[in-house]
C-alpha cells in the first residue's frame, strides 16, 4: 500500500510504514553486555559467514572494482554481514547480488531490499526487478522500495488511497491495523483490502494470519490479537530459527529484551567479521580526515595516526573520548583495557536498527 497524498494523516506514516524494530538506550546497553561475553553463539555464527569466506572475497574485489575505498567499503560490508547474519543467504541469492554488484550496482540499496522483503515475508525473487525500478527513479522518496515492491508484484492496483485510509480509520479501524494488513498483503496471498476486510469481519489478526502463512506453524498464536506482535515473532523465529511459539512466549513478557537477545549478537558479530577482513583502512586519507573531523581538539593528528594504525575504529576511538571526558582516563588506556575485556561500556555511544 502507498498513499498517494500524505497530507491528513503524515503524522501517522512512521507507524504505518514501520514492520521492525529500533534499538534505543537499551539496545546500546544490551550491545555493550554481550560484548563481555565469549557465547557458544559466536562460534556458530563464525561458522556460518567463514563457510563462505572466499564468496564474500569475491564480493569485496566487486566493490573495489568499483572505485570503492577501503572506509567506505568497510562500512558496506559491515552493513552485508549484519544483512546475512540475519538473514543467511543461500548459493542463488549470493550469485543474484554478485551480478548485480558487477553491473556496478550500489550494495547499500540492494541490502535495503532485501531485508525489506525479508522483514515481509516476501518473495526474495524480486530482487534484481526491485533495484532496477530504484534505479530508473534514482531511488528518489522515502517510500521507494515499496513503491518498488508493488509495481513488481503486481500489487500498484491494491495500494489504498488517502481518502481510502481514511474511510477505513472512520469505519473503527486503526492505523496499526492497516500496518498489519499492508505487511501480511506481501505474502501475495491475499489483497490489502481482503485483508481489512476480513478484519471488519470480526476475524482476529492471530486468525488471519495463521490462514495466511499456511507455511509456518502458527498453532501458538492463532488465539492472538495483536498482529504486529505476532509478525515481529515471525520475523524473530526466522532469525533466531527458534519455533515461533518459543519466541511469542518471551515476547510476550519482554518484547524489548526478546528482541535484543535475538538480534544484538548478530550486530556485534557483523562488527568483528569486518575487522577480520583486515581493509587497511589507515591507508585511506578519506578515513583520516573524517576522523579528524569528529574528535575535534581531542586528539591530535599524530595520536589519531597512531590509533589507527592500531587497527582502532571509528567508533572506539569514538566511544573512548567520551569514557575518557566521564571518569579522566587517558583515551590509550581506556582502548588498550577494551582490547583486554572487548568491552567500551558507555551506553548511548552508537544505535543500530532495522526498518521496515
Amino acid at each position: 500500500m502507498k498513499l498517494k497524498k500524505r497530507i491528513a494523516i503524515l503524522s501517522i506514516i512512521c507507524i504505518l510504514f514501520c514492520g521492525g524494530v529500533v534499538f534505543g538506550m537499551n539496545g546500546v546497553k544490551h550491545i555493550n553486555e554481550i560484548k563481555s561475553q565469549n557465547t557458544t553463539s559466536d562460534k556458530i555464527i563464525n561458522e556460518e559467514v567463514n563457510e563462505k569466506s572466499d564468496e564474500y572475497t569475491d564480493l569485496i574485489e566487486l566493490l573495489q572494482n568499483q572505485g570503492m575505498d577501503d572506509d567506505k567499503l568497510q562500512y558496506t560490508m559491515e552493513q552485508f554481514f549484519e544483512m546475512t547474519l540475519l538473514y543467511p543467504i543461500n548459493d542463488e541469492e549470493l550469485m543474484t547480488i554478485k551480478e548485480l554488484v558487477k553491473d556496478g550496482a550500489d550494495l547499500s540499496k540492494i541490502i535495503d531490499i532485501y531485508t525489506f522483503l525479508q522483514n515481509s515475508n516476501a518473495s526474495l525473487k524480486y530482487i534484481k526487478d526491485m533495484y532496477y525500478y530504484g534505479k530508473n527513479i534514482d531511488f528518489y522518496g522515502r517510500y521507494w522500495i515499496e513503491d518498488a515492491f508493488n509495481y513488481c508484484s503486481g500489487q500498484k492496483e491494491y495500494e489504498l488511497s488517502m481518502e481510502e485510509v481514511q474511510k477505513y480509520i472512520n469505519e473503527g479501524m486503526s492505523i496499526e491495523d492497516i500496518r498489519v494488513a499492508n505487511i501480511i498483503s506481501r505474502s501475495e496471498v491475499k489483497n490489502i483490502r481482503e485483508l481489512l476486510e476480513e478484519k471488519q469481519s470480526g476475524k482476529i489478526w492471530g486468525e488471519i494470519i495463521y490462514e495466511t502463512y499456511t507455511d509456518i506453524n502458527l498453532s501458538a498464536v492463532k488465539s492472538t490479537e495483536d498482529g504486529g506482535a505476532i509478525l515481529e515473532c515471525i520475523r524473530l523465529s526466522k532469525i533466531s530459527d527458534e519455533p515461533i511459539n518459543e519466541v511469542y512466549n518471551d515476547y510476550s513478557q519482554s518484547p524489548q529484551k526478546t528482541t535484543n537477545d535475538i538480534i544484538v549478537p548478530k550486530i556485534i558479530e557483523a562488527e568483528k567479521k569486518v575487522k577480520e577482513l583486515n581493509l587497511n583502512v589507515s591507508e585511506s586519507d578519506t578515513y583520516f580526515n573524517e576522523l579528524k573531523n569528529e574528535v575535534g581538539d581531542s586528539l591530535s593528528e599524530g595520536e589519531i595516526k597512531n590509533l589507527i594504525q592500531q587497527k582502532y575504529t571509528k567508533s572506539e576511538i569514538k566511544q573512548a573520548i567520551t569514557i575518557s571526558e566521564i571518569d579522566g582516563r587517558n583515551i590509550e588506556n581506556v582502548l588498550a583495557e577494551n582490547k583486554e575485556t572487548n568491552n567500551l561500556n558507555v551506553e548511548g555511544a552508537y544505535t543500530d536498527g532495522l526498518s521496515y
